[in-house]
């Protein structure tokens, strides 16, 4: 029974890190799909309480013993998480656009000004502690310098929503 919970447990949490890392290369490819209107919301929910178990107060209630024995990589999920965050927030709002494309959305905010917006209006999850918690946590784990200081660019676009 406890093997069969083992093997289960171990299936979820790479499950769960396949998912992100997959979700990170579609936002690079095209983040227009996750800052639609009827995703952008439900997106930066799931990532604000991902990253608020990871990195939050209770973050000590993920403790696993033999993390290698079940593939436990917190300081991977975060990575990939602050990759899907400074991809998203910062955006490629410079990419080329149509003159079309451009009178139309010209009113509207951009993808990543929405979801920005996003992040900070979700009540269940977000503070405004929670951002640099991770970066702290970026900083412990020794993550790459380009990645904390594009998330910190990041940090700083989201905190003008505040």
């Amino acid at each position: 029974m406890f093997a069969h919970t083992g093997r289960l447990a171990r299936h979820h949490i790479m499950l769960g890190l396949d998912t992100i890392a997959t979700l990170r290369r579609v936002i690079t490819l095209c983040s227009q799909l996750i800052t639609h209107p009827i995703l952008v919301d439900r997106v930066a929910c799931m990532l604000n309480y991902f990253l608020t178990r990871l990195v939050g107060p209770k973050q000590r209630d993920l403790n696993v013993r033999d993390k290698a024995a079940y593939g436990f990589k917190p300081d991977l999920m975060v990575l990939e998480i602050s990759a899907i965050y400074q991809i998203l927030a910062r955006g490629s709002d410079s990419a080329v656009e149509t003159d079309t494309e451009t009178i139309a959305s010209s009113s509207l905010p951009s993808s990543s000004e929405s979801f920005r917006r996003a992040v900070v209006s979700d009540e269940r999850s977000f503070t405004p502690d929670l951002l640099d918690q991770a970066c702290r946590v970026l900083d412990r784990i020794a993550a790459p310098i380009d990645l904390c200081n594009k998330f910190a660019e990041a940090v700083r676009l989201i905190k003008v929503c505040i």
